[in-house]
């Protein structure tokens, strides 16, 4: 999705944003105004192919893996297995959780003295574990 959306936004003229600096806009207003209006459909393309990248890997998972709480579970299953059973309360829990481990940038504000995010709240996962291969 990165290189995409990122591809849309170098296609942007840059004759375009002179112009708008020229003519005294501010740079918040020429992001809003300008670049985002025309790198939005290359936007929506990346998110179209995450979309289908996502689904196609939760597939994947489903068919090789399987579903067995507690021994191949994993939290897109975990939530998928939560909607259809209409325990809503858990699904939100594992999807909000999901959230926070795959951003960590989310969970705190960072000093400008560390460079790589650290997560502020571990949430464990008692029902979850990890495919690995066996080392024997």
């Amino acid at each position: 999705m990165y290189k995409t959306a990122l591809g849309a936004f170098e296609q942007i003229d840059t004759n375009l944003l002179r112009v708008a600096r020229t003519l005294g806009a501010t740079e918040v207003a020429i992001f809003w105004r300008i670049s985002l209006p025309l790198a939005l459909p290359g936007i929506v393309a990346a998110t179209t192919l995450a979309f289908a990248r996502a689904l196609g890997e939760f597939g994947a998972t489903l068919m090789l893996a399987g579903n067995i709480p507690g021994q191949t579970q994993t939290i897109p299953m975990a939530i998928y297995f939560a909607v259809e059973a209409g325990a809503m309360d858990e699904a939100w829990f594992w999807a909000i959780a999901f959230e926070k481990i795959s951003d960590p940038w989310t969970l705190e504000p960072q000093s400008p003295h560390h460079s790589v995010p650290t997560p502020a709240v571990i949430i464990p996962l008692p029902r979850l574990r990890l495919l690995l291969p066996n080392p024997s």
